[in-house]
């Protein structure tokens, strides 16, 4: 039985990735240096990523990209954050909570199946640990992916499939953390391991016994 305890509100909205300021951004250019930055960094590495190689692949200049963004760091932080598809701005409503959470679920196994991803976060984020800079922004990262998960159990607790003090990070934790392992393992995710996880997440919040 999970024992749970109440966290903040889901409807608390999450900031988005600090950007710096600057003149309007030209979404076109924007595509194409995130697109650059993190099939580069799946072919050679995050070490081996240069600035200068990003801009000749998106084909526009190093300043472009420095205006952008202070380090390759925060480009790729960027880059995970528009390539991750598990992202979204709602969390997905199928009108029960296991349909939600399959749904969420077969959107982490697709994003977490892309390579490029698989090669690129485990090394942005362990540079983000050790990096005073970068910390912010990768905490940032994993609060926006978060947030549709926050809005299903929210559903949940209105819905009374779940309890009212149900904390939702532990919940998150629980979901995605095996995922997280097999990657940074290097093990492959199989749905009908992703599909187990949700049997035993979803077990320990409908649970009666209290």
């Amino acid at each position: 039985m999970l024992t749970m305890t109440s966290s903040r509100s889901a409807e608390q909205p999450v900031p988005a990735l600090v950007r710096r300021p600057g003149r309007p951004r030209d979404a076109r250019a924007d595509h194409a240096i995130l697109e650059a930055a993190i099939n580069l960094a799946a072919e050679v590495g995050l070490a081996e990523l240069t600035v200068d190689a990003v801009a000749a692949r998106a084909g526009v200049s190093k300043a472009t990209i420095y205006r952008r963004w202070d380090s390759k760091e925060a480009l790729m932080l960027d880059a995970l954050s528009v390539t991750h598809a598990i992202h979204r701005e709602f969390g997905p409503d199928t009108g029960s909570l296991r349909g939600d959470l399959q749904e969420l679920a077969r959107r982490a196994f697709e994003a977490l199946s892309d390579n490029r991803i698989a090669s690129c976060l485990p090394d942005i984020l362990a540079a983000s640990r050790v990096s005073p800079e970068l910390r912010p922004l990768a905490d940032r990262l994993l609060q926006e992916k978060s947030e549709p998960l926050r809005q299903i159990l929210a559903r949940a607790v209105k819905r009374g499939e779940i309890p009212a003090d149900t904390n939702f990070d532990l919940v998150h934790a629980l979901m995605f953390g095996p995922m997280f392992f097999l990657m940074f393992t290097g093990h492959p995710i199989k749905l009908e391991f992703v599909n187990s996880v949700i049997d035993i997440v979803l077990a320990g919040l409908t649970t009666t016994e209290r």
